[in-house]
């Protein structure tokens, strides 16, 4: 994502529609790699929730206001949702909770 752009439903939703076509049914997670600073209008989680097959979701940061900011954003979700600071480590926990 571009730095300082904010992530609304309809931006949201241009992203999940290409998981959904691409994983059809399959059970999937999705890891945001935060290199940039943007936001995300916390609205956007409560329709990301209704998608059947979306199981989790991670987010690697590397800032602390990064880190606190997804601490907000874990309100609003109704799925699995946890914030790293290694990609791998982001990986792993995806995979336990898809299997």
């Amino acid at each position: 994502m571009n730095p300082c752009i904010c992530i609304n439903e309809d931006l949201a939703l241009d992203v999940f529609n290409a998981c959904l076509e691409h994983f059809q049914q399959l059970p999937f997670a999705y890891i945001a790699i935060r290199t940039a600073s943007y936001s995300v209008d916390p609205l956007v989680y409560n329709t990301l929730s209704r998608l059947q097959n979306f199981m989790a979701m991670a987010v690697v940061v590397t800032s602390e206001i990064g880190l606190s900011s997804t601490t907000v954003e874990q309100e609003f979700i109704q799925k699995p949702f946890k914030a790293f600071t290694s990609l791998l480590e982001a990986k792993k926990w995806a995979l336990e909770i898809l299997q």
